[in-house]
């Protein structure tokens, strides 16, 4: 989210990586076999924001297993942001996936 509608485009690039600690998901980039372990799809890329928006959304697709893991814990950060814009002082987000097994 944008803390204002710019006038001009707005890109931001994102990266998910996985989590610190003991509880840290598990990636896959969607190539190969993945591990019935695996806890989301990772992703990188580029958010647009056109002119006279404030929000965009990165969905990040999550994997379903049957392995007892607990909550588990994956970040995205944004980086990189365009000419005419600054990144605050939150450029990481925690994301738990919640233990369903």
């Amino acid at each position: 989210t944008l803390n204002h509608q710019a006038s001009v485009p707005i890109t931001v690039n994102y990266a998910t990586s996985n989590g610190g600690g003991s509880n840290r998901a598990a990636q896959t980039d969607g190539t190969g076999t993945p591990s019935i372990t695996n806890d989301y799809t990772g992703a990188t890329g580029t958010l647009s924001f056109a002119a006279l928006t404030s929000n965009v959304t990165l969905t990040i697709t999550l994997l379903d297993d049957t392995v007892y893991e607990g909550d588990q814990d994956f970040s995205v950060t944004l980086s990189s942001p365009s000419a005419d814009a600054n990144l605050g002082s939150t450029t990481i987000t925690v994301v738990t996936i919640d233990e369903n097994e």
